[in-house]
């Protein structure tokens, strides 16, 4: 994905490559050279120049990742981290449940 793959404006959801794990975050800056994205775990600010965005560590995060939902299957993005991220963001609205299919 080259820079201008998607259009880059404050406020898009993206999973954020880093240190081999992937971080939800969204565009909080953009200027001519360089995208801001802010981490939603920690609020951690990193700054990245258009000129090195690629698919490696960036990609955008599917709406379902986004509103979470109850069966993980149903994830657009099905990876570690947004099993993680759509469990985390259940327990914060207090959406947490088990459901058991043994008799």
């Amino acid at each position: 994905m080259a820079s201008g793959a998607l259009l880059w404006e404050p406020g898009l959801r993206v999973w954020l490559g880093l240190k081999g794990q992937w971080l939800p975050a969204w565009v909080s800056q953009v200027t001519s050279t360089a995208i801001t994205f802010t981490s939603q775990y920690n609020g951690e600010s990193y700054p990245l120049p258009r000129a090195s965005l690629t698919s490696d560590y960036l990609m955008p995060m599917h709406q379902t990742s986004i509103d979470t939902v109850e069966d993980m299957a149903n994830l657009g993005d099905l990876h570690e981290a947004s099993i993680l991220f759509n469990i985390q963001q259940r327990y914060l609205k207090d959406f947490i449940y088990v459901r058991s299919m043994l008799p």
